[in-house]
């Protein structure tokens, strides 16, 4: 097997090398059966491509996203499709609906306070970055009436 080293990646496989131009490099990895596309290439060795770690935005980026889903999920439970079809009932002539409404916006309200909170400790480097399970612990209690 042979790997084909362009800007130190391999982009391609094959089982035998053939001419290329000179900016590609064929290396030997059939000592490497995991090699693929993608791997990198430094002085003729060739390495799978590291993970690379997460920044802190993009981290907050994926517990926004996955919470924003949560608060669906919460208005779910009373058959509402969606936190802002939950929130269109806060002016409803129907007092449950209503009631619901409230209780609802309260809740998020105190949960983005509780999330802004931490990510302002984050910042400030008084805390680590929570996992996203830590994270949903800490949310209050959505107590429906």
């Amino acid at each position: 097997m042979f790997a084909l080293v362009f800007q130190n990646k391999v982009i391609q496989i094959e089982m035998q090398s053939f001419p290329v131009c000179d900016e590609m490099i064929w290396i030997d990895c059939t000592n490497l059966p995991d090699c693929d596309i993608g791997w990198d290439c430094y002085n003729n060795i060739l390495t799978p491509p590291l993970i690379p770690i997460p920044t802190y935005e993009e981290i907050f980026f994926t517990y926004q996203s996955n919470i924003r889903g949560l608060f669906d999920q919460k208005a779910n439970e009373r058959r509402y499709d969606s936190t802002l079809h939950c929130l269109s009932y806060l002016n409803s002539s129907n007092d449950n609906w209503k009631s619901e409404a409230q209780v609802f916006n309260i809740w998020r309200d105190q949960s983005v306070e509780y999330l802004i909170n931490v990510e302002t400790e984050v910042l400030e480097g008084h805390m680590p970055i929570p996992s996203y399970e830590d994270l949903i612990a800490g949310l209050p209690v959505l107590n429906w009436p």
